[in-house]
């Protein structure tokens, strides 16, 4: 299985694997901006989140990156679900 994984990721990118840090830094943005995305999908006025977008995007990276990337990824997702709750406190609490 992820001998197939890997060359459908080899034939995606056009090459092996993304460098860490800039892989780690895209999955970051690419997860908050799937937040936003979701927030914004869902129901006003309400604190729920009807469309996790995130989590696809977090599988898809899982998927194609190595395992030796996946704690590092996995690390760079609690700052930014931190950040995305205390956006919405704030939101709530100035409304």
């Amino acid at each position: 299985m992820s001998a197939v994984i890997r060359q459908v990721s080899q034939r995606w990118l056009g090459q092996e694997a993304i460098p860490l840090w800039p892989c780690v830094f895209l999955f970051a943005t690419a997860y908050y901006a799937a937040a936003w995305l979701g927030r914004s999908l869902s129901v006003t006025g309400t604190i729920n989140v009807n469309f996790w977008l995130p989590a696809g995007v977090y599988l898809a990276v899982l998927l194609l990156n190595p395992r030796s990337h996946w704690p590092w990824l996995a690390a760079s997702t609690p700052p930014i679900n931190i950040m995305l709750l205390y956006r919405l406190y704030r939101y709530f609490r100035s409304s």
